[in-house]
């Protein structure tokens, strides 16, 4: 039974931190089309430390109006769940 409320436990507290870890920044007009690209940003220690390797101006190209969505993936959440907060990725989108 105490393995049963753990576990419960856990993946209420996974649950709860992904609908909570998204974000979303229009530039210009919006996406025009369906075009995107993706990249995974690296943070350590519960986002405290960021890797810049990320660059949404870059992933957009030439494009003037374009959308950038951040969300962690249900993979990312365990991920940083199992290193207990010391790596925790999230996604980058821009959508063209």
């Amino acid at each position: 039974m105490k393995r049963i409320t753990k576990l419960s436990t856990i993946a209420a507290i996974t649950f709860l931190f992904a609908s909570c870890s998204s974000s979303q920044q229009i530039v210009g007009k919006g996406a025009q089309g369906t075009s995107y690209a993706k990249e995974l940003n690296h943070h350590m220690f519960f986002g405290t430390v960021k890797d810049d390797s990320c660059n949404p101006e870059e992933m957009a190209g030439s494009a003037n109006d374009y959308t950038v969505s951040t969300k962690q993936t249900f993979g990312n959440i365990v991920l940083a769940v199992l290193t207990l907060g010391i790596y925790t990725p999230t996604q980058t989108i821009v959508t063209r």
